[in-house]
């Protein structure tokens, strides 16, 4: 089995949905061969087809590309594609989320700041060869010191 991370690909994908920065960094660095997972790619592909046909990608968008290939069944349906965005931390998702891992996250705080996760993410992967396990740590790291900084802003 090749090397994966399914966080890591939700993750890049929710940022490019959320950002349409993260879809021009993401176009020139993966293909649909990147992801591991046969929806995941598929998403990707849907995603890649609406920027480069200068159309507006949001969930909406995107949902109805999937309907017209015939791909938003084999992708897990809507329901999938509305969850790609909470993968990413934002601070509406982490409030909801990081009650239950306060704990976890005190005190993990790298120094990685500003940008979204998945350009951090994205930036990294292009500038630096690493292997597999060395970017799941990043975007786990990256993660948690988001998760971290925008939970402050709660408190």
């Amino acid at each position: 089995m090749p090397p994966q991370n399914l966080e890591a690909e939700m993750a890049v994908l929710g940022s490019m949905l959320i950002e349409e920065t993260a879809i021009s960094y993401a176009v020139e660095m993966l293909d649909g061969a990147s992801f591991y997972n046969d929806s995941n790619r598929r998403i990707f592909e849907g995603i890649v087809k609406l920027y480069g046909d200068n159309k507006a990608v949001d969930m909406v968008t995107l949902i109805e590309e999937l309907k017209k290939t015939g791909d938003l069944d084999k992708v897990g349906g809507s329901t999938y594609i509305a969850n790609l965005t909470t993968v990413v931390p934002t601070a509406a998702n982490e409030r909801q989320r990081d009650n239950r891992n306060e704990n976890r996250l005190h005190g993990l705080s790298p120094p990685f700041s500003g940008g979204s996760v998945g350009i951090r993410v994205l930036e990294r992967i292009s500038q630096e060869q690493r292997n597999i396990a060395e970017n799941a740590h990043f975007v786990k790291a990256v993660c948690y010191d988001s998760a971290s900084k925008k939970m402050a802003c709660f408190r």
